[in-house]
């Protein structure tokens, strides 16, 4: 076996190396870009509007977190 012919396997080698990882890459990048992610939301579906008993008081609403007045911003001080 001569110099060239080990120089001509090994670029062989490493081209089908480097072929097969930006194949590989490509694959990957594909399933990422198709892939959905899922969450939980704490919504209420619009079928449990109609079962909701009417309080005063509306779902999710804190009146201790709710400012008596509003902002003043710095030009009105």
């Amino acid at each position: 076996m001569e110099y060239g012919d080990f120089a001509a396997l090994v670029g062989a080698i490493v081209s089908a190396v480097l072929l097969l990882l930006i194949c590989v890459i490509a694959v990957l990048m594909w399933c990422l870009s198709r892939h959905k992610g899922s969450y939980v939301t704490n919504e209420m579906d619009d079928d449990d509007d109609d079962n909701i008993d009417n309080d005063d008081e509306s779902v999710g609403s804190d009146t201790a977190l709710q400012a008596k007045e509003p902002l003043k911003s710095k030009e009105e001080e």
